[in-house]
């Protein structure tokens, strides 16, 4: 497989796994041995070994006294189970905290190709030079080309809020990997996401096309859809919290507690997990995305459930 090829996410988590064990204390010349034939087995082991290590470094700024207890109390809590025990919980933070990590930041070298990025847990506002006002989610990456015939705006990741300015003759065009939204004297908001754009309109009308029979639809104020390269999904309500982000919020409408936790994990560098058990659980209530730590103890008074930090970068909502 060629050195260009993606290395994909099972290779990550093997590195993940294979760096976990080797931070243990008490490591064997057969772990080390089976390491070695693992990291040589395969070009794209060496290359999911080098991001792993090089994310390590990333956390070496954190204080030694603060990780390496926590890290060992993970590892030995599971030694009880044996070594495959171990193994298991400290996979479970290195795939969170590494691969998973890894994953979502190795969709294209963005900042490479955008004129305006974010961050994870940042938002920003931009005034483009048309007069139209550009907002960036967390984590988010877009690229400008504004000619004499057309705007364009290209979404390379994350999301993004826009409030257009008219000019006749030049139209204004957001593309992402799944479509074009064509837009004239709107606010509306695009989110790409695992091959998926959704389209959202705040006011006035796109026009949304997508696939390679080029669907077309008409998106009214109010409404919203998904995108695909195979086509355009179907229309339906948009809520107007949706772009609460642009305020630094995070409202929950009578919201799934998995799904929150799942939105919310996009604001803060690591892995953010929900337990089955409280998945279910209902929420209310309007979040600042300024302090995270804010948002964790508000779910713990307000919900019957904890927050666990195992590692710095590691954390659990579950059952209290």
């Amino acid at each position: 497989m060629s050195g260009s090829e993606s290395m994909g996410t099972t290779v990550l988590e093997q590195a993940a796994n294979w760096y976990a064990l080797l931070q243990a204390d008490e490591v064997s010349e057969a772990d080390r041995a089976g390491w070695q034939r693992w990291l040589a087995a395969d070009a794209r082991h060496a290359r999911a070994w080098a991001r792993v290590e090089a994310m390590s470094r990333r956390f070496d700024t954190l204080p030694a006294q603060t990780d390496r207890p926590a890290a060992s109390h993970a590892l030995h809590r599971a030694q009880g189970a044996g070594r495959r025990g171990a193994l298991k919980v400290m996979g479970v933070a290195g795939v969170g905290a590494l691969s998973g990590w890894l994953v979502a930041r190795d969709e294209g070298l963005y900042p490479l190709r955008a004129d305006h990025r974010t961050h994870v847990g940042e938002q920003r506002q931009v005034a483009l030079a048309d007069g139209s006002r550009l907002w960036l989610n967390s984590a988010s990456a877009v690229r400008l080309d504004f000619k004499a015939s057309e705007r364009h705006l290209e979404l390379l990741h994350g999301e993004l809020l826009l409030e257009t300015a008219h000019e006749a003759g030049r139209p204004l065009v957001v593309s992402t990997a799944e479509g074009r939204v064509h837009a004239l004297g709107t606010r509306f908001g695009v989110y790409r996401q695992g091959g998926r754009s959704q389209v959202s309109v705040f006011h006035g009308v796109v026009e949304v096309s997508a696939g390679q029979r080029e669907h077309r639809a008409v998106l009214q104020a109010g409404h919203q859809l998904s995108l695909t390269a195979q086509g355009l999904g179907s229309s339906e309500p948009a809520s107007p919290v949706r772009e609460a982000w642009t305020r630094g919020l995070l409202v929950a409408e009578d919201m799934r507690l998995g799904d929150f936790v799942a939105e919310l994990a996009r604001y803060q560098v690591g892995y953010l997990a929900c337990s089955p058990k409280v998945a279910d659980l209902r929420l209310v209530g309007v979040f600042p995305l300024t302090d995270i730590d804010q948002v964790y103890a508000a779910l713990e008074r307000a919900l019957p459930v904890k927050v666990t930090r195992t590692l710095p970068w590691w954390r659990q909502v579950d059952a209290a």
